[in-house]
């Protein structure tokens, strides 16, 4: 749960769609040293943490840690790996988990897949309501939501989604074709899915709301998708934004505390046939173009990234593949050879580069540099370890002196100690809410 943490590899990760060129639009000014560096994002580090409560957060968070009990207790089936009441509700509950308690918002972003559980809420409309005597769920009829309730510590949670009776539906119908190697035959899945207009989902207990989403949702077939994603849990709220045109998209993000922004960001890029499901299904590496993104955390770290051509990054690391395969059988993955041709194909494709505003001029760019594990390869049962092997790892290179350093070591307890120590606290705290998961 290391806040500060998922924040910059958000960013990193974000941005790490990069460049193949230098029209970056980075500023003139002198790049800051390395331990210039650390002082500023020690600085940034320090201000969201200040900005972070987790009390504001401790009712919502038990709320959900007593939902995936009771879920697991009354048998309505898993709540990971099927599609089921429980299993829809336990998706939204925990994307917006891992957004109040880790600053992740990935898992709200996934909301955006036309096969997400969140589509399917119509499917399972009713009440449920948890009887604690029997440890069962009671279910009532309802046409116009799936609701859960439950109650614990005196205090009674009401989970609700629903889709508005006048809300339109879009029919997306498409093929999965796939070719199963063991059996040397080809396949295919047909999919049709009702994804509605609008889905709608709160978090009750008693007369306050602990957090909601709502996703709206407008396609046409090679026309254009939009997805648009605004969630909240107590103080913690954001937007997520997503257009698509056939050969065309954008989108943002923007992640708050309060009134103050912690982080937006936005990517854009070209493509092909990218509202069409079956292409995109079938045609995956063959869809996007150029991509550029920028992340922007307490609207002074920016990162920067572009990369001019994504498909035929996709194909060349195919072809790596089929390389060293051939020459190295399944231990390719641990080969010096395979992982520092990776590197060179990624360093090649791919720059992030880390900023600040307003001058934006480059401080350090990210790269990936092969290296020796002892702790990877095959399993030797005779020694009890590893027989080690090559890996690849993220570094910082830094404008002012080119020095590299892991991104692992960089941002280790010896360079921001104090910050290690009040993200760790802060987990501490976050794994008290959650008694059940966690297993205390």
């Amino acid at each position: 749960m290391k806040l500060f943490m998922k924040l910059f590899a958000l960013a990193a990760m974000s941005a790490a769609v990069a460049s193949c060129d230098d029209t970056t639009g980075s500023g003139s000014g002198k790049p800051l040293t390395p331990d210039e560096n650390k002082a500023k994002l020690d600085q940034v580090g320090s201000e969201i943490i200040s900005l972070v409560n987790p009390d504001n957060h401790e009712d919502f968070c038990r709320a959900v840690d007593k939902f995936i009990e009771y879920a697991d207790e009354g048998n309505l089936g898993s709540t990971i790996d099927e599609v089921n009441p429980t299993a829809i509700m336990a998706s939204m509950l925990t994307s917006l988990r891992d957004a109040a308690t880790k600053g992740d918002i990935s898992a709200m972003m996934t909301k955006a897949i036309v096969k997400d559980y969140v589509y399917r809420v119509r499917d399972y409309y009713g009440i449920y309501e948890y009887d604690l005597s029997s440890k069962s769920w009671k279910y009532t009829g309802d046409d116009s939501k799936m609701e859960f309730r439950y109650s614990f510590d005196g205090k009674t949670v009401t989970a609700t989604a629903a889709v508005p009776k006048d809300a339109s539906l879009y029919l997306i119908s498409f093929t999965d074709s796939w070719y199963d190697d063991y059996e040397g035959e080809q396949h295919e899945d047909i999919y049709t899915v009702e994804i509605p207009e609008k889905t709608s989902f709160s978090v009750m207990q008693d007369d306050t709301r602990l957090a909601s989403a709502v996703i709206n949702v407008d396609y046409r077939k090679g026309s254009h998708a939009n997805v648009d994603i605004t969630y909240s849990v107590t103080d913690m709220n954001g937007d997520i934004d997503i257009d698509l045109a056939d050969s065309e998209g954008h989108a943002e993000f923007s992640f708050n505390i309060g009134s103050r922004n912690l982080a937006y960001g936005h990517t854009d890029f070209s493509g092909y046939k990218m509202t069409d499901p079956d292409h995109v299904v079938n045609e995956t590496e063959n869809t996007v173009g150029t991509a550029e993104a920028e992340t922007v955390i307490l609207d002074e770290v920016r990162i920067y990234g572009k990369c001019s051509n994504v498909s035929e990054y996709i194909k060349e690391e195919d072809e790596l593949y089929d390389i060293f395969y051939a020459q190295f059988g399944y231990d390719y993955y641990w080969s010096e050879e395979y992982n520092k041709a990776y590197c060179d194909l990624f360093n090649e494709s791919f720059t992030a580069e880390l900023s600040y505003l307003p001058g934006k001029t480059k401080v350090a760019s990210l790269l990936l540099r092969p290296y020796f594990n002892p702790d990877t390869g095959n399993w030797d049962s005779q020694m009890g370890t590893y027989t080690g092997g090559y890996d690849y790892e993220p570094v910082i290179q830094f404008e002012s002196d080119e020095s590299i350093v892991s991104i692992e070591s960089y941002f280790s307890e010896t360079n921001f100690g104090h910050l290690v120590d009040s993200v760790e606290d802060l987990a501490e705290i976050y794994k008290g809410y959650f008694p059940y998961c966690f297993g205390e």
